[in-house]
């Protein structure tokens, strides 16, 4: 797992900020866009993503949800 996290570096995740929505207009059946602004992630602080950390941290990561996935993992424990 190492050797691949080594070779393939993840890429950041990055949030709108905006969306642009469409409606009907109720009286003409008219279609409109605008644009709406998302303030719940313009003071958003992420949590650590695959791409913030090391190659060996994300090889770790694979192991243990490997080991807790496992038959005798989830019951014998």
């Amino acid at each position: 797992m190492r050797t691949y996290h080594t070779e393939h570096t993840p890429k950041p995740r990055k949030y709108p900020t905006e969306i642009t929505r469409s409606l009907v207009e109720e009286f003409s059946g008219q279609t409109f866009d605008y644009q709406e602004i998302l303030p719940v992630f313009s003071n958003y602080e992420r949590d650590a993503q695959a791409s913030d950390v090391s190659p060996k941290i994300r090889a770790l990561a694979d192991l243990c949800l490997i080991l807790f996935n496992s038959h005798e993992f989830v019951y014998s424990y």
